[in-house]
């Protein structure tokens, strides 16, 4: 594409230049352009001059290309939306040569002849721009990139998940000769996106750096919950516990809301893991061997209103839930519970889910305590019996909603039926086994007062061959 190729439509807001085959981008002065697709290119740099214009550049969307810098946008902006996800970004090994290289394209590609020595363009625009929201996902990054994105002080979302970094080490350069490490913070970000990087340890600097931070999704990981800080091993000193902790302490997140520690291969859920949090909801999914102690949820069960406990592999004798009085949604699918948990009747639950669980019958009136403020319950996947199912025919005549319902089957005596059709003719699949129980209880009754009848005749005569004998 020529240079100026569109400078000549001076009120051009969207422009859309996906899919072709661009290289690269190296200067931008669509000052009017609010909204920029370059998504599924060949663009290896973005680069743009620095000039005192201000530019209306809001949305900016780089994504499937192969960039391998940070881009440097026009100083002076007012971007927004930084999309990035699929490119080769972070292949260079560390931040720092990141940083070198980018600006050192800077000043090829800008042709500067009185380049500034240490002038860091790449930090210098970033420290300005206005952003609210990056997508750096599916990238080549094998640590985290601290002080770039800590630059941007407005960032609210950030979405690192699937790259490559497996300890989130505090990597910060010092400014001094201070041994102290220098703190850095991200003082807006509120959702923070580490799925998938095979992440095994985090900072503790870095928690401290997230003073805002709401959502953490760290599924398929492998990080491990701590335990608070009075029951850590007392062999580790107050450094290690500071800079190389191999666990992470979650309650030092005051303002954490939502979590997803979703298929870390955890092994213990220490007790009082969230001590000091408020945790909303909680993902534990596909944790298969994790342990789960009597108080590992007790310090966020006056807040947690949504549990995810699906696929640990747990019975109801390894199943710990405290009562949650908040709680509205629960997922306890894909375990080998054979009954709820009776603390269930302290939630106001809205939605249940136990399928592919070991479920023959369902306590019925606990049933009636949830169907108070039940919304929807799924129960698939279990052998549920026929003709036990007053519980099943008081959710049919309420208002709950059963998703998968024509995906459920019962069994009777003798077959296995869709359990939409046996309640439509219950009495017909279970007649003859309500009339067994009925001959049963009659034939019970009768042996037993046959029986009564007989013992008390022999007593009776007993009785009085007695007073006969004394007569005589």
């Amino acid at each position: 594409m020529d240079d100026g190729t569109f400078e000549a439509l001076g009120k051009l807001e969207k422009l859309n230049l996906a899919k072709n085959n661009l290289a690269h981008i190296c200067d931008f002065k669509l000052q009017r352009v609010q909204y920029l697709n370059l998504s599924r290119n060949s663009i290896e740099f973005f680069v743009t001059a620095e000039d005192n214009h201000m530019y209306s550049l809001e949305t900016l969307d780089l994504s499937h290309n192969k960039l391998l810098y940070f881009p440097i946008l026009p100083k002076r902006n007012q971007l927004k939306f930084l999309y990035l996800q699929h490119n080769v970004v972070g292949t260079l090994t560390s931040e720092e040569s990141m940083v070198s290289e980018t600006n050192a394209l800077y000043n090829e590609v800008v042709r500067m002849n009185d380049v500034r020595i240490g002038k860091n363009h790449l930090h210098s625009t970033w420290r300005l721009m206005p952003l609210l929201h990056i997508d750096l996902s599916h990238n080549h990054f094998t640590s985290f990139p601290l002080e770039t994105l800590s630059l941007l002080s407005t960032l609210e979302g950030l979405d690192f998940s699937f790259n490559c970094v497996q300890k989130l080490t505090w990597n910060v350069r010092q400014e001094s000769a201070s041994k102290y490490y220098r703190q850095l913070y991200f003082p807006s970000l509120r959702y923070l996106n580490m799925q998938s990087n095979g992440l095994v340890s985090i900072s503790p600097l870095f928690l401290k750096a997230l003073t805002q931070v709401e959502t953490i999704n760290l599924r398929d990981n492998a990080v491990q919950p701590c335990a608070p800080v009075g029951q850590m091993p007392s062999s580790l000193s107050s450094q290690q516990l500071n800079l190389n902790s191999s666990c992470i302490a979650f309650g030092k997140l005051k303002t954490l809301k939502h979590l997803s520690l979703e298929n870390n291969d955890i092994k213990s859920l220490p007790a009082n893991a969230f001590r000091e949090s408020s945790l909303v909801s909680l993902n534990l999914a596909r944790n298969s061997h994790m342990i789960m102690r009597v108080d590992s949820l007790e310090d966020i069960k006056e807040t947690l209103q949504s549990l995810t406990i699906s696929e640990l592999n747990v019975t109801n004798s390894e199943l710990f839930l405290p009562c949650m009085p908040l709680l509205m949604h629960l997922n306890i699918s894909n375990n080998r519970l054979t009954a709820l948990p009776h603390n269930l009747n302290c939630s106001p639950l809205r939605e249940l889910s136990i399928r592919n669980n070991a479920f023959v019958s369902v306590n019925y009136s606990l049933i009636l305590a949830l169907s108070a403020h039940l919304h929807v319950m799924y129960f698939s996947g279990n052998d549920l019996t026929c003709c036990d199912s007053n519980w099943l025919s008081a959710l049919n005549n309420s208002r709950i909603k059963m998703p998968d319902i024509d995906l459920t089957k019962c069994v009777t005596d003798d077959s296995s039926i869709p359990i939409e059709e046996y309640l439509k003719s219950s009495s017909l699949y279970c007649s003859h086994h309500i009339k067994g129980i009925h001959l049963g209880q009659i034939f019970i009754v009768i042996l037993f007062v046959t029986v009564f009848i007989t013992v008390f005749m022999m007593f009776a005569r007993k009785i009085c061959c007695l007073k006969k004998s004394f007569g005589v």
